[in-house]
């Protein structure tokens, strides 16, 4: 499941102690999301692209909202920045390979060695 939010940190800026503001700001992500998503607090996880989005301007001043996207997967919550989220779908999912397919190959790539080699000792002959 994944949903959109927009976390506003009004009370974080009227409440919070000017130098404590970001550092509130994280917690309040992570009770915001687990608020929403109806989970437990230590089960959101909080990507690094969203903990470098708030500090960003330093420890007394982060945003005063930020856009979000909270993924649930299975008994956790990830919480990434809307453009992290983007390039993380645009990713190509690569298919790992089974030892059964990669054996096969290897053994496609050493017959094809052998017919070159084969094929330059004969022209030299």
């Amino acid at each position: 499941m994944e949903r959109a939010y927009t976390i506003p940190f009004r009370t974080v800026y009227n409440l919070a102690a000017r130098k404590e503001r970001a550092k509130r700001a994280m917690k309040h992500i992570r009770e915001f999301v687990a608020k929403h998503m109806k989970v437990d607090p230590e089960k959101v996880k909080i990507h690094t692209s969203v903990n470098a989005a708030v500090w960003q301007r330093g420890a007394e001043k982060p945003p005063r909202k930020l856009r979000v996207v909270a993924v649930k997967e299975g008994e956790e919550v990830w919480v990434y920045t809307q453009e992290e989220r983007a390039k993380l779908e645009k990713a190509p999912k690569e298919k790992p390979e089974t030892s059964a397919e990669s054996k096969e190959e290897e053994k496609r790539e050493k017959d094809a060695e052998k017919t070159k080699n084969d094929e330059k000792e004969s022209d030299k002959a």
